[in-house]
């Protein structure tokens, strides 16, 4: 459960938000939230909500594949994972599938701070971190991840950040989650 205070805010920024996805009613949650189908899907945790999401698919959907949450514990090892049951749908919809991790793109870095930093300047950009303080509480703080303790970005700060004067650019002081 997200818990009252994350489903409100993910209301805010999300068209659809399911606060329990332990719920026996999710998949009914998920259809009225969707009358009309899914046109894009941002999935970073497979599963079963992916295997409803590929049913409701419609012609030429496209799905951005940047992670499998539902799998990780078990990567590797001999228990059983089933993967996605219903990915014929993905034919049937002719719907694309790509995946993408952010190091695929580290060259463009540099112009992507520069838009993001604008944007945060004009407030279109928001954004939220849970910051840990202490690298001894860093396994505590990547437990939570998948415990969906935090807010936005974890950042585990292992120092004050420093300002370089002469370039006024800030030196990492934080690992961050990914």
């Amino acid at each position: 459960m997200l818990g009252d205070a994350k489903v409100r805010r993910l209301q805010t920024m999300c068209r659809v938000v399911i606060d329990d996805y332990e719920s026996p009613d999710w998949r009914e949650q998920l259809d009225a939230a969707t009358p009309a189908g899914v046109d894009v899907v941002y999935e970073n945790v497979g599963g079963p909500i992916m295997d409803h999401l590929l049913g409701r698919l419609n012609l030429g959907a496209r799905i951005a594949l940047c992670g499998m949450i539902s799998e990780y514990n078990t990567y590797g090892s001999p228990a059983d994972r089933p993967g996605q049951r219903d990915i014929m749908q993905l034919v049937m919809s002719r719907a694309s599938i790509a995946g993408f991790l952010v190091f695929d793109h580290v060259e463009r870095f540099p112009e992507a701070i520069e838009h993001l930093v604008g944007l945060m300047a004009e407030g279109k950009l928001k954004y939220e971190e849970t910051v840990v303080d202490g690298l001894e509480r860093a396994g505590g703080a990547v437990n939570g991840l998948f415990e969906g303790t935090n807010t936005g970005k974890l950042l585990v700060k292992v120092a004050e950040p420093v300002i370089d004067a002469p370039t006024q650019q800030r030196a990492v002081g934080t690992v961050s989650s990914g």
